[in-house]
């Protein structure tokens, strides 16, 4: 499954990767479901506005490949979306950050 977040307010790249790596932590935390015990996992692509898109339409596509890197480096990360007119995501926050 995928969701959207949106955070207005994020002084720094550094805070949005935090945010993202909390949620992703809080995802991965074992619950019981229908008395079984359900573990999972969690990537998280990370766009930020204005820098790697002015509008949802133009955010959406860099946190999709920023996901798709995290996904790609190790699944259960977080990544930042490359600023707009690089190939590549940026940063990334390892699992347990």
């Amino acid at each position: 499954d995928e969701f959207v977040m949106l955070l207005s307010a994020v002084g720094r790249a550094q805070d949005a990767l935090a945010v993202a790596e909390k949620v992703r932590s809080a995802l991965e935390q074992p619950f019981d479901l229908e008395g079984q015990v359900v573990h999972i996992s969690a990537s998280v692509g990370v766009a930020l506005f204005p820098q790697h898109g002015d509008s949802e339409r133009a955010l959406s596509p860099s946190a999709a490949a920023a996901l798709c890197l995290a996904t790609a480096v190790g699944a259960t990360r977080a990544c930042r979306a490359a600023p707009r007119g690089s190939a590549r995501s940026r940063d990334s926050a390892p699992p347990g950050r």
